[in-house]
């Protein structure tokens, strides 16, 4: 069954946890840590008081931070 490319931040980690999903500099991220970072984001907003299904929009250089969180779903 084909998911599409949107699952593939949900799906990577499960199949290949520690192959690097992300290089920035000298940092180095595997696709479990990026998971870990990427579900981070939406329980911080929904603790923060924003509901599910509503928008949320970060503004920033190209960074790291900037690439998880418009991963998250």
């Amino acid at each position: 069954m084909n998911l599409g490319m949107g699952s593939l931040p949900a799906r990577r980690p499960k199949v290949r946890p520690d192959d690097i999903a992300v290089v920035f500099k000298e940092h180095e991220w595997a696709y479990r840590q990026l998971d870990k970072r990427v579900t981070r984001v939406p329980n911080a907003l929904t603790d923060a008081g924003v509901p599910k299904g509503h928008r949320a929009v970060q503004v920033g250089f190209n960074h790291p931070a900037l690439k998880r969180s418009r991963m998250t779903q």
